[in-house]
């Protein structure tokens, strides 16, 4: 028998945890991470190096 690392619910089978979590608490986790991936903040663009510059000065 199996408990949840989480909640302490005793879980039968072993094809029913998820990282050591009952389904229930697993849910609840993957919740967390996506409102985390929303809440990043964007990576800032990469600025142009010197002889990026210099290139596309003598492209034109």
């Amino acid at each position: 028998m199996r408990y949840c690392e989480k909640c302490r619910r005793a879980i039968h089978p072993k094809e029913e945890t998820y990282r050591g979590l009952c389904f229930d608490c697993y849910r609840d986790y993957l919740y967390e991470k996506i409102e985390e991936m929303g809440k990043r903040k964007p990576e800032p663009e990469k600025k142009e190096s010197f002889w990026d510059s210099i290139k596309k000065f003598f492209r034109k």
